[in-house]
């Protein structure tokens, strides 16, 4: 049997997987296609499926860390839903924008369970983030601005780093492909 993962990591993650079954059962009923049709379409197609930019977006770098843009992630729910998607392995999570009331405990408590995560909070939010860790004693380096965190990152070969901020951004980036491109150009992506 061929799983969605075998053919793209992205759909490692459960949510994924059944937004998957969703649309395959709407293709079928839409097309009335063969269930082998649909599945020899899958096979042919899946592999090359790039998803949202800057949406759980891993970079291709050669430095042997996984890099994955997720700055379109401006609500903790959708940072808990990119720390689905890599539940093992040493990451870095990088966290922070501007604040608009978000709560970080519900994330902190994933993070707990997860392990080996180091926390990044950078901007409006990073205090917020901070007192949410503290309170479950995760430790958290804290930043005024991104551009602070990507100068002292220093992961190691095998290191996940994730952009997924749960906050959108800031005055001073403005948009989340700012952000975006100042991650890429850490993870060593040149710009266009």
């Amino acid at each position: 049997i061929i799983t969605p993962a075998m053919l793209n990591p992205a759909f490692v993650a459960p949510s994924m997987v059944q937004a998957l079954r969703c649309a395959m059962a709407t293709i079928l009923a839409a097309q009335f296609a063969s269930p082998h049709k649909l599945a020899d379409a899958i096979i042919h197609h899946l592999p090359d499926w790039q998803g949202l930019p800057s949406r759980q977006n891993q970079l291709i770098t050669e430095d042997g860390v996984t890099w994955i843009d997720d700055s379109l992630a401006t609500v903790p729910e959708a940072t808990l839903s990119a720390l689905s998607r890599w539940p093992e392995g040493r990451l870095h999570l990088l966290l922070g924008g501007a604040d608009r009331g978000q709560q970080f405990a519900q994330l902190m408590d994933a993070i707990v369970h997860r392990g080996e995560t180091m926390i990044y909070a950078f901007s409006d939010t990073a205090e917020k983030v901070s007192h949410a860790a503290n309170a479950l004693k995760v430790t958290v380096h804290q930043f005024d601005e991104l551009e602070e965190v990507l100068a002292a990152l220093s992961p190691e070969k095998d290191d996940i780093v994730l952009f997924s901020p749960a906050a959108p951004s800031s005055k001073k980036h403005g948009h989340y492909q700012v952000r975006s491109a100042l991650f890429a150009e850490r993870a060593g992506i040149p710009k266009d």
